[in-house]
């Protein structure tokens, strides 16, 4: 059976933006716990996520954002960036470690083809070069995907993001590229209220209909997703895993069910194996319903891990 890394920091559950905020440290304790109470928890192993440099989070964040949002890290209570997106003491530590397990679990697959899982937040895919939103504040799969293709020599990393929200961010900073593709679903219209049509040919962007259902989005995912790559041929894949399409999910309107999410572990998964096996990250997005997330997040690793 495959082993599988799960790439975690607990100063991630530090991290907080508010009182009822629905990006809260409860999201990284309910899927830790799924994921440690599972059935395949003897075949998944821990590994605490390492600081990382600014050098690593300039290939995607400019030096002087990284001062911007450091110099307003606040020593108590919280600092609002927007109407969604604030920061405590933690944030800024808690981000940097988000990275730090991006990059570290790429670097383990890149060394030993062992797929990898990153359990942090907050969640980066919004963030732009220069701006926080969404309750991101830097992006981790874009840093890490320059890192493949600029430090690791990758000429065709694959981002698949399948958070109901678009990845603006992500799109912002590999937009033109001709060593990384992005494909994100998301449901449309709804925040970020962008990504139609695409900015660039790298770029597929693929709207979904509000109250879209299981069968029509796993049709949808297969030809417009898998079917591209296949043509494409990755050799090294990145998932931004947002959990917030399911049907139980407060902050958007999409259908799918917990097994849809197992389902999509196997589909990326069957990918890797075919063009580029045991190469492939993915790092947790979205998803704000406590049980619904922590049984998705589950069924998706186990998933994943069954290449």
């Amino acid at each position: 059976m495959t082993e599988l890394r799960i790439h975690y920091h607990d100063i991630c559950a530090k991290h907080q933006v508010g009182p009822e905020h629905p990006e809260s440290p409860c999201r990284y304790r309910v899927v830790k716990e799924a994921l440690d109470i599972t059935q395949f928890s003897s075949h998944i192993s821990w590994h605490e996520a390492p600081n990382v440099e600014n050098n690593i989070i300039t290939l995607a964040h400019p030096q002087s954002y990284i001062d911007e949002l450091t110099a307003a890290s606040p020593t108590s209570g919280f600092f609002r960036l927007d109407e969604d997106t604030s920061m405590n003491a933690h944030s800024i530590e808690s981000t940097r470690l988000a990275v730090g397990a991006a990059i570290d679990a790429v670097n383990h697959t890149h060394q030993t083809d062992i797929p990898g899982f990153c359990l942090t937040r907050p969640p980066g895919h919004h963030a732009e070069q220069t701006t926080a939103m969404g309750f991101c504040l830097f992006n981790q799969v874009a840093i890490t995907a320059k890192y493949l293709t600029q430090i690791l020599g990758y000429r065709r990393v694959a981002i698949i993001d399948f958070d109901v929200h678009h990845g603006n961010g992500t799109e912002d900073i590999v937009k033109d590229s001709k060593e990384i593709r992005l494909y994100s679903t998301f449901q449309h219209p709804l925040y970020p209220f962008c990504g139609v049509p695409s900015s660039s040919s790298n770029v597929f962007n693929i709207p979904l209909d509000t109250g879209l259902r299981s069968a029509d989005f796993r049709l949808i995912f297969d030809q417009e997703v898998i079917s591209s790559l296949e043509k494409w041929k990755p050799d090294f894949l990145l998932i931004s895993a947002g959990f917030d399409a399911h049907k139980a999910d407060p902050l958007a309107q999409l259908n799918l069910q917990t097994d849809d999410y197992a389902w999509l572990g196997h589909q990326v998964s069957r990918l890797a194996n075919r063009f580029c096996p045991g190469r492939i990250v993915a790092s947790m997005e979205g998803g704000y319903h406590l049980e619904a997330l922590a049984d998705s997040a589950s069924a998706f690793v186990d998933s994943m891990r069954r290449q």
